[in-house]
Parts: C-alpha cells; sequence; structure tokens
C-alpha cells in the first residue's frame, strides 16, 4: 500500500514492526514513544550500501538475572521509506504527525495482544525467564525488505528474529515473518512466468496453446515497446489467463482431491516461500495473520474445494476478464474463499501502465478472529 506522497507503508511497516518486535522482547510491551524514538535514529542512506543497527541491553532483576541483548538491524528500499525514518521524519512528525495510516497501524501493534507472534515471543522469552538460572541471551532481529526482492519472489520472510542463550539455539528454527501493511496481495508479477507456473502445478493440459504462448508472449513480445507490440501483448496475456482459469475449472471437476493437494500447494508456495514466513497483516483496524500449519491444519480437516467465477477487471477493449475464488468446503470449512486469481491491466501510458497476475488471501485463509484483548490505554 502506498503512503502519502509515493511512499510505500508495506516497506515502512517492516522496519516499525521489526522495531515494535525488539521493544517486545526488551520491555514486554510495545510503546509508541519507543518506537519512535528508534525511527528518529535510522540513517536511511545506509540501506545503499548495508543496514542500520541498534542494540537493546538490559539485566533482569532476580529471581532471572539474565544478561540479554538485543540487535536491531534494518535495511529496507531507500526511495520507498526515506521520508519515515530519520531526524527530517522526526520534525515532519512533530509538527503534522505521522505518514498516511502509519500511527493508527502502530496502534494496533500496541493494543491487539492475542496474536500468534506475540505467543511465539512469549514462548522464547520463558525459555530463558523460566529455567531459574542466570543466562546469557543475544536476539538478534534482523528486518530485510532487498532479499526478498532478489529472490524474485521465492523468499517472503522480511523479518527474522534469532535467539541464542548461552551458546546454543533455544529456538528450533528461526522466526520468520512476511509483514504487510493492509494488503491480501501475495504474488503481483508476470502473468506469462505466473500462469506457467499454475500450468505446471496443477497439470493443465494445453500444449499447443502453452507452446504459442511461450513463443510469442516469452521471445516475441518479452520486451514489448511500441504500442502495436503492447496492444498483442495485452491482448495475448488476457488469452492466456482466461485459458488457465478454464484449465483450472476442469482439474478441479476431473480430480476433486488431487486438486486440492496442488490447490495447497500453490497456496504455500505464494504465500509463505521457500522460507515458510508467517503471514503478518498489520493494518489500521486490526492484524490478520496466517501461518503454515494452520493451512496445513485446514488441508487436513476439510473437504475438497470449490471453484467460483470472480471478477477480474477489464480487458485492453473494455471486456470483463473472470478470474477464479477458490473456497474450502465441509463442517470445518470457515467462512470466506481461501485464494483468488485476478488478472491487473492498468491502463495509461502507451496501452498499459501494468500487466499482473496477481493472486490475493480470501478471509478464509487467515487465523480466526478470537475475541481482541487489547491492552488498555
Amino acid at each position: 500500500m502506498k503512503a502519502k506522497g509515493g511512499r510505500n507503508e508495506g516497506d515502512i511497516m517492516e522496519g516499525i514492526f521489526s522495531i515494535g518486535l525488539a521493544d517486545l522482547f526488551a520491555n514486554n510491551s510495545v510503546s509508541k514513544g519507543r518506537i519512535n524514538t528508534v525511527r528518529a535514529k535510522v540513517d536511511t542512506s545506509l540501506f545503499q550500501t548495508g543496514a542500520f543497527e541498534y542494540q537493546y541491553s538490559s539485566k533482569e532483576v532476580p529471581p532471572d538475572p539474565d544478561i540479554v541483548a538485543i540487535n536491531l538491524s534494518v535495511r529496507l528500499k531507500t526511495v520507498n521509506v526515506w521520508d519515515a525514518y530519520g531526524p527530517a521524519w522526526k520534525m515532519m512528525y512533530d509538527k503534522a504527525g505521522d505518514v498516511g495510516d502509519l500511527d493508527n497501524k502502530i496502534q494496533q501493534i500496541i493494543t491487539i495482544l492475542n496474536t500468534n507472534y506475540r505467543q511465539k515471543i512469549t514462548n522464547a522469552k520463558n525459555k530463558w525467564l523460566k529455567n531459574n538460572q542466570s543466562d546469557e541471551v543475544v536476539v538478534d532481529i534482523m528486518a530485510d525488505g532487498m532479499e526478498g526482492e532478489k529472490s524474485k519472489g521465492a523468499l517472503k520472510g522480511d523479518v527474522m528474529v534469532k535467539i541464542n542463550m548461552n551458546g546454543e539455539n533455544i529456538i528450533d528454527e528461526e522466526m520468520i515473518f512476511s509483514v504487510k501493511s493492509g494488503s491480501t496481495t501475495v504474488q503481483g508479477g508476470s502473468p506469462l512466468s505466473g500462469l506457467l507456473d499454475i500450468v505446471n502445478m496443477l497439470g493443465i493440459k494445453m500444449p499447443q496453446r502453452e507452446a504459442r504462448y511461450r513463443e510469442l508472449l516469452g521471445d516475441l513480445l518479452s520486451h514489448a515497446k511500441t504500442e502495436a507490440e503492447k496492444r498483442a501483448k495485452a491482448k495475448l496475456s488476457t488469452m492466456f489467463f482466461e485459458d488457465v482459469m478454464k484449465g483450472m475449472d476442469t482439474a478441479s471437476r476431473s480430480n476433486p482431491r488431487k486438486f486440492k493437494a496442488q490447490m495447497f500447494n500453490i497456496f504455500r508456495s505464494v504465500t509463505f516461500g521457500k522460507d515458510l514466513a508467517d503471514v503478518i497483516d498489520v493494518d489500521k483496524t486490526t492484524i490478520k495473520e496466517t501461518t503454515p500449519d494452520y493451512i496445513n491444519q485446514l488441508e487436513s480437516t476439510t473437504g475438497n474445494l470449490r471453484v467460483e467465477n470472480a471478477p477480474s477487471g477489464y480487458g485492453l477493449y473494455g471486456g470483463a476478464v473472470t478470474g477464479r475464488r477458490i473456497f474450502m468446503t465441509g463442517p470445518n470449512a470457515p467462512k470466506g474463499h481461501l485464494l483468488q486469481f485476478r488478472f491487473k491491466l492498468r491502463a495509461g501510458g502507451k496501452v498499459y501502465k501494468e500487466l499482473k497476475l496477481m493472486m490475493l488471501l480470501g478471509g478464509g485463509a487467515y487465523l480466526p478472529k478470537e475475541k481482541k484483548t487489547k491492552k488498555k490505554r
């Protein structure tokens, strides 16, 4: 989501969330004042070649006299975050408030207590707080918004936590989080490569047309520049999308059990990536989460999947494009769909400004909403 001034709130929130995690480890709570104190110290020019680093230190009081060092490392895309950190941001904040909806989103991190990520941190901290011995603990929290971009979507994690106690790793694996800012989008890229992945993962049979699309979109029109080339690319991309959606319908009917396994694999790939990152979407009124464990549970406890048509915007000449929504079935199926497939053609410039295959999470993909436990102000 874009903040005012063209900045990207999603990128900005990656850093803020990591500062909030450090605050939570250091103080057992999150404070807007403490978050903003660290934000004001961030030198975004460091992101060009490295990272901003900051250390929290504290000594726990008896009966758990632990020595805890909390190291924070932040590296974000400078062009998207430059006016949301540092002394210049602090001056602007004192006069006019925060960028976009950040103030409300930070408030959710502070006040909503019963989140999955908070429970993970509590469980980790209890390993040194409740063992009745003195420990030396090092907590490393790294926000790296550049690494996932380099991986071309294979890695989803933006924020990672490593904990070392007395020289030994005290958690089975790293905590890895994919932080979003009011966005359900988990994939938004090249129609050709994304659609080919779906064809392969669902086993859709369209050999002649697939070869033709590969030739035209992958070779001849891969770098379309002229207006005629762009029109051809947009038209063919739309046709390929619609062919794959029809193939999805056929796959769901011909072998429902196999289709379910294949679709859940697509979901895991585009949502959690190879690093199996928990998804945390911080919006201005709530926090939504989903995890690999929860999706595995849904796959094992729900029935076959149902595919429904869904609006997907318009093609080059104004014709409606129909995408698909995937629903779970059975008595244990949550309300709302699991995943949505959309074709995005944003007009402008020479024919279009954006041409993308979009995959978006539905309401059924998130951990159930419990009665929110909020910190009293």
